[in-house]
């Protein structure tokens, strides 16, 4: 995001859009600044929620939005509603949603979780995951970042990339987008499907269970950063706690 426009997001905290009162500046994604808020009914505060401001306020955003609001399953983040706002003499876009507690990054920054941990919550990121799949659609941005708690339940969030296949087919090429760290080799050349996702959950899964990625980049070239996957082999099997590999088919 523009830095201008992130220093302006910190100035509209206490405003208003429609019947939400911005409180607090939460910080800025790929695709806008997110707000604590609350939902206002005659003046008094009647629930607590997240909202999302987007400055791109084209047809194509509002359509994922759109489709952000429209899927409901117990392990994705709840959408309550769309809509448009103006600030700075600028049209944008709004999304309410669920107000989570934390996000699985901050907990992995902590330390290793125990295996008990990573079972709940890969189970809960993967049922998430199927629900998509089952749709045709494909998250393509998921990242510790984006696992979000709530209530004890770990839910997928940020939709910005989320993307439905053609025809229900299983591959379609498109621009490369997401997170490039948890982005497997295949989506360089720009190709998408359901297996995105997965390589991502694996990649978290190594993160979880050893607080480090299985491979570290020195910079962000694309190129660069795909070699590194293709020839990287995994962290050291003492520290991934491999030896339980075998029981996560059991898992599910």
């Amino acid at each position: 995001m523009n830095p201008i426009l992130e220093k302006m997001l910190w100035g509209i905290v206490g405003e208003k859009i429609g019947s939400y009162r911005l409180d607090k500046f939460i910080g800025v994604g790929g695709f806008g600044g997110v707000f604590q808020a609350s939902e206002i009914v005659r003046n008094t505060p009647v629930k607590e929620v997240a909202i999302k401001i987007i400055p791109e306020s084209s047809d194509e955003q509002l359509q994922e939005l759109l489709t952000a609001r429209a899927l409901e399953h117990p392990y994705l983040i709840r959408s309550y509603s769309v809509g448009e706002c103006e600030f700075f003499n600028t049209e944008m876009l709004y999304l309410a949603m669920e107000l989570a507690n934390g996000s699985l990054d901050e907990k992995i920054a902590i330390g290793k979780l125990t295996t008990n941990t990573v079972k709940d919550i890969t189970i809960q990121v993967a049922s998430g995951l199927t629900f998509l799949h089952e749709n045709s659609r494909v998250h393509r941005d998921l990242k510790p970042a984006n696992i979000l708690s709530v209530n004890q339940q770990w839910k997928l969030s940020d939709f910005g990339l989320i993307r439905q296949l053609n025809n229900n087919s299983y591959t379609q090429t498109i621009n490369t987008s997401g997170t490039i760290i948890y982005m497997p080799p295949e989506a360089f050349d720009g190709e998408i499907s359901s297996a995105w996702d997965m390589w991502s959950l694996g990649i978290m899964l190594v993160e979880m269970l050893t607080g480090q990625l299985p491979y570290n980049f020195d910079n962000n070239n694309r190129l660069c950063c795909m070699n590194k996957k293709i020839d990287s082999y995994i962290v050291n099997e003492k520290e991934c706690n491999l030896f339980f590999i075998n029981d996560i088919a059991i898992w599910f």
